[in-house]
């Protein structure tokens, strides 16, 4: 009998050890496309930028040397505080998140409130309602 090597056979990386996405036919594609935009909206979105920095350099540009109305402009736009100006931004969103909420909670309760006042009926015909409308609130005519 004649011996035989133990020949051992390559080994085969797992393609997640390859750093190659693994994909099902064609999606490579899209994964490529969808990349491509990626970067074609952070470029628009840079140029952009770019554009109103260069536009805001060539008024200063303009106005330099020179004693105009654009003074007091100027003058407003130096003396205007930052601090207070961000505290309203502030407040203005905690308001504008706060009716938000409240918007999306009314819709919530209004619509697990009809399933639950089925179930209750059924469970206890002879329940009385509390007289609160289906999304929560008060209704008009108890106030």
């Amino acid at each position: 009998m004649a011996k035989t090597k133990n020949r051992r056979k390559p080994e085969v990386k797992a393609p997640s050890d390859l750093n190659v996405p693994v994909v099902a036919n064609g999606h490579i594609i899209l994964m490529v496309i969808d990349r491509c935009f990626t970067y074609l909206t952070f470029a628009t979105g840079s140029a952009v930028l770019v554009l109103i920095a260069y536009w805001i350099q060539l008024v200063l540009m303009s106005y330099a040397g020179q004693t105009t109305e654009a003074n007091m402009a100027f003058r407003f736009v130096a003396d205007f505080r930052l601090d207070s100006a961000f505290s309203y931004l502030v407040g203005l969103g905690g308001g504008l998140y706060g009716l938000q909420q409240r918007n999306q909670r009314r819709r919530l309760t209004s619509r697990l409130s009809a399933p639950r006042a089925a179930l209750e009926q059924k469970i206890d015909p002879d329940r009385t309602t509390s007289g609160l409308l289906s999304d929560g609130t008060t209704n008009p005519e108890d106030t």
